[in-house]
């Protein structure tokens, strides 16, 4: 992703309501909303009052929009497409997932 090239998506953040150790979760997510947090990422920030010089707010681009994300990831040919785009940059996946998850793509 790149100023002239940028891609990405709104991501969310949540504390599950039985963590086992909520105020652990709750200073860590305190902590990566910070400004400081914020201003030091290499990612577009979460907050309106941080900026990334030269950069528009990550909302201000077409293609990332959440609900354009939900219909791409709906969209099993797309979704399929793009994974052979990324299999071509860096090969496919390899291994066993170390998840446990499966996830019935590999």
């Amino acid at each position: 992703m790149t100023p002239n090239r940028p891609g990405g998506c709104l991501l969310t953040g949540a504390i599950l309501k039985d963590a086992p150790h909520p105020d652990a979760a709750k200073l860590y997510m305190s902590y990566r909303l910070s400004r400081q947090a914020q201003e030091a990422s290499a990612q577009w920030p979460a907050r309106r009052d941080v900026r990334v010089p030269g950069w528009e707010p990550i909302d201000q681009y077409p293609n990332t929009d959440p609900r354009g994300f939900r219909d791409f990831m709906l969209d099993r040919a797309r979704v399929e497409r793009l994974r052979g785009i990324m299999e071509d940059f860096i090969g496919p996946v390899q291994g066993d997932n170390p998840t446990g998850v499966d996830r019935g793509w590999h």
